[in-house]
């Protein structure tokens, strides 16, 4: 048998070819890392605390972001967001960095929470959040060595 096959969760597969050397399984292992650093970074969330515009058709509101990650955050609204709508959102995530674009409500509760996934970033909106992102994985990954 020349490969073996082995399959990962989520049906994903992860292919060795015999013979096994040290190149090839610290190759698979780079690439693995690399899948698994992009899977987290997409889904984790950043704590923030930041004001924001949205809008929802013509219905313009303030909410304030309580968490922030590469694809979605959760505002706080005082007029609840409609379950699947679409809307415009808008954020400074420091001085003289705005983002702007499109997502839409993929969540709500009764307290005034929302989850928005971020779909669309007007001009550099999406440079300017990975940069941010990287940002505060630098701060955290430091913070955690000193401690």
């Amino acid at each position: 048998m020349r490969g073996v096959h082995r399959r990962a969760k989520r049906g994903r597969k992860l292919s060795f070819t015999k013979p096994l050397n040290e190149d090839s399984i610290a190759l698979h292992i780079t690439i693995a890392k690399e899948l698994l650093e992009r899977e987290r970074r997409r889904y984790f969330r950043h704590a923030v605390n930041l004001p924001a515009v949205l809008k929802d058709g013509e219905l313009e509101q303030h909410a304030r972001l309580t968490n922030l990650g590469e694809g979605g955050m959760a505002v706080r609204t005082a007029k609840p967001l409609r379950h699947s709508s679409v809307l415009d959102f808008e954020f400074d995530i420091s001085p003289g960095r705005s983002i702007s674009g499109k997502g839409q409500v993929a969540w709500v509760n009764t307290e005034g929470m929302a989850g928005i996934v971020l779909q669309i970033f007007h001009g550099t909106g999406r440079e300017h959040l990975e940069s941010w992102l990287t940002t505060q994985e630098q701060l955290g990954y430091n913070k955690n060595e000193a401690n």
